[in-house]
């Protein structure tokens, strides 16, 4: 009893080991042990449903109860779940039969404990499904779809415990779908991101996030921000002719957009917009460019502010 625990648990560290031989041996006597005949077929993500029948006339179905009748030949499954997912109703649940695989192998591991020969027939298959990197199962009229582990990206919370996040990709990554989290909570796919989704964010953190995939000079761009300072486009240092200094009063950040003081090897001259400590230099950074534009030194080994005062900030040449 107690190897099969620790195989489990060892199991749970997502995605942890894949043999997709293994696994579709195990679900071959699952489903002997029930009686059925069905294919069994791995879920990959890019899947359409031009080539699986059962496939698209059950998704057919869901949609259909929803009321969506669009063509679904040429749809990715991860298409299809952007679709159906905000429509869904309670018909869609009752159309879909999917089984967590994880479950099923606590149900063997009961089963042996109290010795439950019956159960034990038909969940031992899964069980070794899920060690052997099963994850979900969904039922078709012909075919039995499974879909591998997951790679989940986590982070640990300071009072122990951990939640999904990751800063710079999906922090859940399956052949089903990929899903965005930040610091818990769940955020919209970055290409996806609209003005809308920014304002929507209850939480300061995920705007924040938000805005920063949504990319800075975009939002600049759309979001109509206050502008606090302006520097001519003869001011002295390079990198601050024509800079201007941002305030968005309801994110709390302060984007400076400057030029690249460095020209590009074609002559063409890059902007840059960046997020900076309006309270550096005792507010100075949220309210004035060359302030903001020293803030944005600072020391390695503690991350403090480089220059004394904003105007030690004079360099002899920039790059």
């Amino acid at each position: 009893m107690n190897a099969l625990i620790e195989d489990f648990r060892i199991a749970c560290k997502y995605p942890g080991q894949l043999d997709a031989a293994a696994v579709e041996t195990a679900l071959s006597g699952y489903l002997w042990a029930r009686g059925s005949t069905r294919k069994i077929v791995r879920l990959e993500k890019g899947l359409t449903l031009a080539k699986r029948p059962s496939l698209k006339e059950q998704v057919g179905r869901v949609l259909q109860s929803i009321n969506y009748a669009d063509s679904l030949a040429g749809q990715t499954v991860s298409e299809i779940r952007k679709i159906a997912v905000p429509r869904a109703n309670a018909a869609f649940l009752e159309n879909v039969l999917v089984d967590d695989l994880s479950l099923f192998a606590l149900i063997y591991i009961g089963a042996i404990r109290f010795r439950t020969n019956a159960v034990e027939t038909w969940a031992e298959p899964l069980y070794h499904a899920f060690l052997s990197g099963g994850w979900w199962l969904y039922w078709t009229s012909d075919t039995l779809y499974w879909v591998a582990k997951p790679t989940v990206h986590m982070e640990t919370l300071p009072l122990g415990g951990r939640q999904l996040h990751n800063a710079t990709g999906p922090a859940l990554e399956s052949d089903a779908d990929d899903l965005y989290f930040w610091h818990g909570v769940r955020v919209p796919v970055p290409a996806e991101i609209t003005l809308n989704d920014i304002k929507a964010a209850s939480n300061m953190e995920v705007r924040r996030f938000l805005i920063e995939q949504y990319g800075y000079e975009r939002y600049l761009r759309d979001a109509g921000l206050t502008l606090v300072d302006a520097c001519a486009d003869d001011h002295p240092l390079t990198g601050l002719r024509t800079a201007r200094l941002f305030h968005d009063e309801v994110n709390q950040i302060t984007l400076l957009d400057m030029l690249n003081s460095t020209p590009e090897p074609d002559g063409s001259v890059k902007r840059y917009v960046v997020s900076v400590d309006s309270e550096a230099y005792q507010g100075r950074a949220g309210r004035e460019c060359l302030a903001a534009m020293a803030s944005t030194w600072r020391r390695r080994s503690d991350h403090s502010l480089y220059f004394r005062t904003p105007e030690d900030y004079w360099p002899i040449a920039e790059s």
